[in-house]
């Protein structure tokens, strides 16, 4: 009876813990150093306020795994600052998506906005992101990324 109620609260965990939606491609930054390449397998959507209170939905491209370390955030300016290696595009946010490509633990960084035909998406709602990212930019990352990102969590707060 006892292993039945903890096999239970388990699955009842699994079921609301955030998920990962999948991310393939690569997106390459030449840093002062030298070129630099992130390596794409993980799609998120989260959605919130940014910083000016505007409500947004953010696109998270990551290389590791981060549906647990967006489960544990209280705002959805924690988000960001879990990101290692990899990107965020802001939608909703202006006429421009708002990008911040990461890698090397963010030592390398790199703000910029882009076009929405960057964009070729196949599906764009508040609970699902999907397509593909083709990023050209010759003074900011550039790569093709290809997405299908679920709503992972919404936020009442930056």
């Amino acid at each position: 009876m006892l292993e039945a109620a903890v096999a239970a609260v388990g699955v009842l965990g699994l079921a609301g813990a955030a998920q990962a939606g999948d991310a393939s491609g690569e997106l390459r930054y030449q840093a002062k150093r030298g070129p630099v390449t992130v390596t794409l397998h993980h799609a998120y959507l989260v959605t919130g306020p940014d910083a000016m209170g505007q409500p947004i939905r953010e696109l998270v491209l990551s290389e590791q795994d981060l549906a647990s370390a967006i489960a544990g955030c209280d705002g959805l300016g924690c988000v960001s600052g879990k990101l290692g290696s990899g990107a965020t595009v802001d939608f909703d946010a202006g006429p421009r998506l708002n990008t911040w490509f990461v890698a090397n633990d963010q030592l390398i960084q790199h703000s910029d906005t882009a076009t929405p035909d960057t964009m070729s998406l196949q599906e764009n709602s508040a609970q699902r992101l999907a397509g593909r990212w083709s990023q050209s930019d010759a003074e900011g990352a550039v790569g093709t990324v290809q997405f299908d990102a679920p709503l992972t969590k919404a936020f009442s707060k930056h």
